[in-house]
């Protein structure tokens, strides 16, 4: 029996009896059972079996795959990767495919265009260049470069002015004419539409000292946009004008305030009203350009030589170049009307009303030119500038330093005025305007009074004698003029030296008698039978 002693056992099991129990239950052994050989034989069939599915018994992997859950694993994957090749396909393709031409741009239908930026135009395939650029119309009508990428799929159009016109709806059309690279030409024309941004604020402009009164009614009209000088022109009726701003938009403005239309966007200059009043004339981009405002058509004059100023003869535009003043002659061509001179630099100011005369600098002296006989006559010392014509252009207005003179077209002088800047209107009175005030007088220098105080640069009078226009902190304005005294007749003239005549001889002023009287009437007195002085 087993002499191991459990000292946890015995303390729990006080009773002798059953620590011997106790200890011949721990010493007793069970057998081990028995083994089964049909259980020996089971698992080494089983062992087999596996080892046999792991090595050469094993399904290969085209079994494995076209069984009914790899078909179905295959299929799934085939589905995804063919919906993402629709997509990427469809998002790197350009729309119409390869058989039809698609125009787009960034801008169609835009409404904000900035004015500093090209027209963009984009195409689906590669274009042939000069087909296309000779396709493109742009409404209104602007003088453009071209420029593309070097896939030949986008063309830049860029306003040779640099900026588009403010506030302005513009059209490019690509017409039909338009082909591409591999000659297909385009099914139809295709038109992008978009409106410009207005032009930005100019910051407001310090008003001159002293601050003006407003008793001419003045108003403003238009900004010039930088412009230097006035190029204006008023319409016939006295409603409207057209002016020239700083970057070369031909536009025009009512009279009584308003928006100012845009006739020309770009490049414009020297607009000139024809004697009927019912056309305008202007130059732009080498050409000259006839607005006729009763159909509102625009027809361009192609001449040569190149215009650098334009004005009217009767119904017949005439233009001043670089070697002379032309017209059209009778077989359409260009017939020069007077010559300039070769020597020097020369230069075109103004031609007359009627079409008979044009002033010109040479080099720092002012000349006027006879168009029928090709004549020349200096106008004052170095240095004049011109100033205006006479309504019927018989005489005209130039500036020294001092003052501004009348003189007519052989150059001789008929009056002498104050200094400053002069216009000449229909009623025949004439203004003067300057930094400070503005003046109204008679051409021989009678009735000459101050109108108002305040900045009144380059007046125009209108054709109606009363409004005119005028130029205040880079503005265009307008204002009104009083009427000057009515000139008086020749028989007021004649009643004034006889009043004076017989004052004379009242005060017993024989010497200021005397000089009222002719040689016929000097005679008549010193003959004794008169007496020239009233005595009594």
């Amino acid at each position: 029996m087993n002499s191991y002693h459990d000292p946890e056992l015995e303390d729990v099991l006080q009773d002798g009896e059953l620590q011997r129990i106790a200890s011949m239950l721990s010493s007793a052994h069970t057998p081990e059972p028995p083994l089964d050989d049909a259980f020996r034989t089971g698992l080494r069939r089983q062992l087999m079996k596996e080892a046999w599915a792991m090595s050469e018994g094993r399904n290969s992997w085209w079994r494995r795959a076209l069984a009914p859950p790899g078909l179905a694993w295959a299929g799934a994957a085939a589905g995804v990767v063919l919906i993402a090749s629709v997509v990427v396909w469809t998002s790197l393709s350009q729309p119409g495919g390869l058989q039809q031409v698609v125009v787009q741009s960034p801008v169609d239908g835009d409404r904000s265009v900035a004015l500093a930026q090209p027209i963009l135009v984009a195409f689906n395939q590669p274009m042939d260049r000069k087909t296309t650029q000779d396709a493109v119309q742009i409404a209104p009508a602007t003088n453009v470069t071209f420029s593309w990428d070097s896939g030949s799929r986008t063309l830049a159009v860029q306003p040779t002015g640099g900026t588009l016109a403010p506030n302005t709806q513009y059209q490019v059309t690509i017409g039909p004419g338009a082909k591409t690279a591999s000659g297909k030409p385009l099914s139809t024309a295709q038109t992008i539409t978009f409106v410009t941004q207005p032009k930005a604020t100019p910051p407001a402009t310090p008003t001159p000292r002293p601050t003006p009164t407003p008793s001419l009614g003045e108003r403003p009209l238009a900004t010039l946009a930088g412009a230097s000088s006035l190029s204006a022109q008023w319409s016939s009726d006295s409603s409207s004008i057209y002016f020239v701003d700083g970057q070369g938009a031909l536009k025009v403005v009512p009279a009584k305030g308003g928006v100012a239309t845009i006739i020309a966007p770009d490049g414009a200059a020297s607009p000139s009203i024809s004697p009927t009043g019912d056309r305008l004339a202007y130059i732009r981009a080498g050409k000259i350009e006839v607005l006729t405002f009763a159909s509102g058509m625009t027809d361009e004059l192609v001449v040569t030589p190149a215009p650098t100023l334009v004005g009217w003869t009767k119904e017949k535009v005439i233009w001043a170049a670089a070697d002379g003043v032309y017209t059209k002659g009778g077989d359409g061509g260009s017939q020069q009307l007077a010559p300039l001179p070769s020597a020097g630099a020369v230069t075109v100011v103004s031609i007359a009303p009627d079409g008979a005369h044009a002033v010109y600098r040479q080099d720092q002296n002012l000349f006027v030119l006879d168009l029928g006989t090709g004549k020349s006559v200096q106008l004052g010392q170095a240095n004049a500038a011109f100033q205006g014509w006479s309504p019927g252009g018989s005489e005209l207005l130039y500036a020294t330093t001092d003052n501004v003179l009348i003189a007519n077209t052989q150059g001789a002088t008929q009056a002498t005025l104050p200094a400053g800047d002069a216009s000449w209107s229909s009623q025949d009175a004439i203004l003067i305007g300057g930094d400070t005030d503005i003046f109204q007088g008679r051409p021989d220098a009678s009735n000459l009074g101050r109108l108002a105080s305040g900045t009144f640069h380059s007046p125009l009078w209108a054709p109606n004698g009363t409004s005119f226009a005028f130029v205040r902190g880079g503005a265009l304005w307008t204002a009104t003029a009083p009427t000057l005294p009515p000139e008086p007749t020749p028989l007021d003239d004649a009643t004034t030296v006889v009043n004076n005549f017989m004052q004379a001889r009242l005060n017993s002023q024989s010497d200021q008698a005397n000089a009222f009287l002719d040689d016929n009437g000097k005679a008549a007195y010193a003959g004794g039978g008169l007496s020239l002085v009233v005595k009594g």
